[in-house]
């Protein structure tokens, strides 16, 4: 028989293969556990196997169904699978929900025990009978289909609950059910613009009490203690207590101790001693200090940060221009490693802050490829200009 349109199906793929590796031969059978009967009261699926044989350990089962289809009864349907392969045969029931996709592979699906629950709903144990007025939610299964809560008891029967039996049926987004003082009830889904919380009404006070959408207010967060967790102010505090918290600005009136993470001292140079540390004064070094080498971006005018550093290293492939160094201290002593790139040759144009002397002309580089040249500048603040001091040229 043909499917109705619209409706979801899936399509069950596998491989069986023998011990050996070799493809293993038999078959796969999917047998609906119950008649299955559309909106439209069409029998749609009768308790026929629709079988599929392995063809070189393989087999393509489908589109079958999906059991999660709506308005399909009776609900809770399943498929039944009997595998078959080398002589060997395994027996489960399964449900095929869309979820699953177009294709999916007979090892990705889950064996389930006993009445499969229909799609979204609760189990409630120890029924034994369909609730009737009042009801004690026990037993069975409560789920919502087409705005109405309906229940599916030990029985297999669904029967609707009435709204006279709990504040029913379900009519909007989020809406859910809960045990009422009478029977069961319902809270409709959260509406405000804004973001709520599920919360309890009444004081809680040992006392049930009903659910209700509502924002968390001051009074359900206590204040913390060096015991007991609760609210603490997040932002500025520094010390005190859980009640009276040290804010920067308001309660601040002495350094920080250093246990606390402060310095424990009022100004830098007290800080620097408070932290073990000294003004570096007449020092001997020990051992070596690596100057902070930077490799420069060859262009028509190169660019110099003299706060990067104090080596400078630039290979020329092409005649350029040095550009002034930003960022100068006065007293700061660079030096430049210009090298010939390929081809070589390559002039090189100073900038307006390097000063060159009648005794100390600016230096004429290399001009074969590869070679390097050392040139060294000091900066004169009072001056502004870098005062050309050396050059050694000709390295290979």
């Amino acid at each position: 028989m043909s499917l109705p349109a619209g409706l979801t199906t899936i399509t069950v793929t596998g491989t069986y293969d023998d011990a050996l590796g070799d493809a293993g031969a038999g078959s796969v059978m999917f047998t609906p556990t119950a008649t299955v009967i559309d909106p439209a009261g069409k029998v749609i699926l009768t308790q026929i196997p629709v079988v599929a044989a392995l063809s070189g350990g393989t087999f393509t089962l489908g589109p079958l169904p999906c059991t999660d289809n709506p308005g399909l009864t009776p609900l809770g349907w399943a498929y039944s699978v009997t595998v078959a392969v080398a002589g060997a045969q395994q027996t489960f029931t399964t449900l095929l929900p869309h979820a699953l996709g177009a294709t999916v592979d007979i090892s990705q699906l889950t064996p389930v025990t006993g009445s499969p629950a229909p799609a979204g709903s609760f189990y409630l144990p120890n029924a034994t009978t369909v609730p009737t007025s009042a009801p004690s939610l026990g037993g069975g299964f409560l789920y919502a289909e087409e705005g109405n809560l309906l229940w599916l008891g030990t029985g297999g029967t669904p029967e609707t609950i009435a709204p006279s039996e709990g504040a029913l049926p379900l009519t909007s987004l989020g809406d859910m059910v809960y045990q009422g003082p009478s029977g069961p009830a319902r809270l409709p889904g959260n509406t405000a613009t804004g973001k709520n919380f599920l919360t309890q009404t009444g004081a809680g006070a040992g006392v049930s009490a009903g659910p209700q959408w509502g924002a968390i207010a001051a009074t359900d967060l206590p204040a913390a203690s060096g015991g007991t967790a609760g609210a603490v102010q997040l932002a500025g505090d520094l010390g005190g207590t859980a009640a009276s918290p040290h804010v920067v600005g308001t309660h601040l009136t002495a350094p920080l101790p250093v246990a606390q993470g402060g310095t424990g001292s009022a100004s830098a140079t007290s800080a620097l001693s408070t932290l073990g540390g000294a003004a570096l004064a007449g020092a001997a070094f020990t051992g070596y200090v690596d100057p902070a080498v930077v490799t420069l971006t060859d262009a028509a005018t190169v660019t110099v940060d003299a706060s990067a550093g104090n080596d400078f290293r630039v290979t020329l492939n092409g005649s350029r221009t040095m550009g002034n160094p930003s960022s100068p201290g006065d007293g700061q002593k660079i030096l430049f490693q210009v090298t010939q790139g390929s081809g070589g040759n390559f002039t090189l144009t100073w900038g307006s802050a390097y000063e060159f002397s009648t005794s100390l002309p600016q230096p004429t580089l290399s001009t074969a490829a590869g070679s390097t040249d050392l040139i060294g500048f000091i900066y004169n603040a009072a001056k502004a200009k870098w005062l050309f001091v050396a050059a050694v040229t000709g390295f290979a």
